[in-house]
């Protein structure tokens, strides 16, 4: 009989459980709309860029809920997703992968979300912008006898990075400390400044104690790089003479590829407004100068 009782006890537990009511699904429903007249049908910058496909991930505590499809302007519908609040992010990618358009807001807390229940369709509309292009930067220090500088005894502190735009001019200036390089660094740009579309030119300069410019470079792309690009630098510096190279996505900066200069140390730059330095860049923390040539050179 004890082991009648344990068997019928188990078969209680097992039942108890087996109804016990899991959260229930819900339905989330997103509409898109574009700013600045972009879209699934309207590429961006004359036709150099395009949205091929929307994503929408939905993400909480729990994980994640991701759908992709065709961009076509029409709602996306995500059916059997579980009760619950959500971050809601939204992707326009091209046909590369690379995300161009999104809804993310600054400040941050001004980004979509949704509340899921059980058995309900939950309605979220969102508007899409350009992604911002990223920068993303890369150094060495060196004496002049070749020897790797650590941060803490190189004569070099920090860099200070320029994004200019076409027509436009300062988009930002951001400071990576040299001390705080790990591989390619990005600039730091939490208000989204670096607008891609008409990103042309990127200035460097070394900055020594007390930020003043030991040396200084300019990188023009020609074109601009485009919406959600990533723009590398490696950045070189032997005393007080940096030299660099930046390379470009496929499709921007007038068809993509590396660039580089020659950097000159102790001198002003004789660059003015307007007019390309033909890629040799000059310390004196002066980084005037043009879009440089056509093809993306430097000269």
């Amino acid at each position: 009989m004890p082991s009648t009782r344990r068997f019928a006890l188990a078969l209680l537990t097992f039942a108890a459980f087996g109804c016990a009511k899991d959260p229930g699904d819900g339905i989330v429903e997103v509409t898109y709309d574009w700013v600045l007249g972009s879209g699934c049908a309207t590429p961006f910058d004359s036709g150099m860029q395009s949205v091929s496909q929307v994503r929408v991930t939905l993400t909480n505590g729990d994980g994640e809920v991701t759908a992709t499809e065709a961009c076509t302007d029409e709602p996306i519908t995500i059916s059997s997703v579980p009760e619950g609040n959500y971050q809601v992010l939204i992707e326009g990618l091209d046909e590369t992968g690379d995300t161009i358009a999104d809804n993310i807001n600054v400040p941050a807390d001004e980004d979509e979300s949704v509340s899921v229940t059980e058995g309900s369709t939950t309605a979220l509309a969102a508007d899409l912008n350009h992604t911002p292009a990223t920068i993303e930067f890369l150094a060495q220090v060196t004496n002049e006898d070749g020897i790797f500088q650590m941060c803490a005894a190189s004569m070099i502190k920090s860099f200070e990075v320029e994004a200019v735009g076409q027509s436009i001019g300062n988009l930002l200036t951001g400071e990576v400390d040299y001390c705080e390089i790990s591989g390619f660094t990005p600039v730091e740009d939490p208000e989204r400044r670096i607008n891609g579309l008409v990103l042309n030119r990127v200035n460097v300069a070394a900055l020594g104690e007390g930020g003043n410019s030991v040396a200084s470079q300019e990188f023009p792309l020609g074109a601009p790089v485009g919406a959600g690009k990533t723009v590398r630098i490696t950045y070189n510096c032997m005393g007080d003479t940096c030299t660099g190279e930046i390379e470009f996505p496929e499709g921007g900066g007038d068809g993509g590829g590396e660039t580089g200069g020659e950097e000159t140390g102790g001198e002003e730059s004789t660059g003015g407004e307007g007019e390309s330095t033909g890629g040799e860049s000059t310390g004196g923390g002066d980084t005037t100068g043009g879009t440089g040539g056509a093809d993306g050179s430097t000269g």
